[in-house]
C-alpha cells in the first residue's frame, strides 16, 4: 500500500507522485510537503 501511494498522484502534492515531489522540489520542501501529504492518506485514505 505504502508503495502505491509513494508512486501514485497525490492531491496534496497538486497531483504529483510523492517520489516525484522530491525531485522537483527543494529537498526541505519535499519532505515538508510529502510528510504532510502522508499525515493526510493515514487520515482520510
Amino acid at each position: 500500500m505504502v508503495q502505491a501511494w509513494f508512486q501514485g498522484a497525490s492531491p496534496d502534492l497538486e497531483d504529483r507522485a510523492p517520489a516525484r515531489a522530491f525531485r522537483a522540489l527543494d529537498p526541505d520542501d519535499a519532505r515538508n510537503a510529502v510528510t504532510r501529504a502522508a499525515w493526510s492518506y493515514i487520515a482520510n485514505g
